[in-house]
């Protein structure tokens, strides 16, 4: 059973109002209610639990129900707690951004088969832990402004090769040098957001890059020449890539049949 009242912002009342047969929740930015997740702990059957943008809503983790399989409560700012109460479940999402009395390390997620979407945007410094304990199977992460955050790409990617969305701004500790299969990696994301990190530097022969499409926008610390680009790349994107070397017209002398956007 289902309850989606999505978007109804005139709604009132409190999560001991939820009916206890209800296996799919959805209040997203039902502003107006109220209550503790404690109300939902005895929901025996909840797989999908979601109250996003609604901001009096509070309590502690632990009092979720285990058989939930998708979490979203961002920007519930007074829902606490622990990550590691998700340990040993069957998470497919998890959407916490924004709720920032929130703390612990993601190795809680490492075995976790099923975990695709990995939303902890702007939680803050209580989240810890390196990015290769996320388990292979993310396809969406948010870390960004989790400034306990570490890790390099380079060994992120050979294990998280799904990767298709990825937010890590902010997050200074995170670094390292891009080879070619990384700039390959990263060119072919949906979307990403990789400034305000650490140092990042071009390194390894760029002739091996085998996109057609080279995408290194918004990473803002990256240093390095691509001077020995392929002449196969028609594509260049490198918005606020502000150390790269090399003119607009450097690279347009490099690869004239090559689209540049700087």
């Amino acid at each position: 059973i289902s309850l989606n009242i999505e978007g109804c912002i005139n709604v009132t009342g409190t999560l001991d109002d939820v009916p206890r047969t209800i296996s799919r929740l959805n209040l997203n930015y039902c502003w107006k209610l109220t209550g503790d997740v404690a109300c939902l702990t005895d929901l025996a059957d909840a797989t999908d639990i979601s109250c996003m943008g609604c901001p009096n809503i509070g309590g502690q983790l632990i009092h979720l129900p285990r058989s939930v399989r998708t979490v979203e409560l961002m920007n519930c700012p007074k829902v606490e707690g622990n990550i590691s109460f998700f340990t040993g479940m069957d998470l497919r999402t998890l959407n916490l951004r924004w709720c920032t009395k929130i703390t612990g390390h993601i190795s809680c997620m490492e075995n976790m088969a099923s975990l695709t979407d990995v939303n902890l945007g702007n939680v803050g410094p209580r989240i810890e832990g390196n990015l290769c304990m996320l388990p292979p199977t993310v396809t969406n992460l948010n870390m960004a402004y989790c400034p306990r955050i570490q890790g390099d790409l380079e060994t992120f990617a050979a294990k998280c090769t799904r990767v298709e969305s990825l937010n890590l701004e902010g997050c200074h500790l995170v670094a390292g040098g891009i080879t070619p299969h990384l700039v390959d990696w990263l060119s072919g994301m949906k979307e990403k957001n990789l400034n305000s990190c650490g140092r990042f530097y071009l390194t390894g022969d760029m002739s091996e890059v085998t996109t057609p499409t080279v995408d290194l926008s918004n990473m803002g610390t990256l240093e390095g020449n691509l001077g020995a680009i392929p002449a196969s790349v028609m594509v260049l994107r490198l918005a606020g890539c502000w150390k790269v070397s090399g003119s607009k017209a450097d690279l347009q002398s490099m690869l004239p049949h090559c689209k540049i956007f700087m």
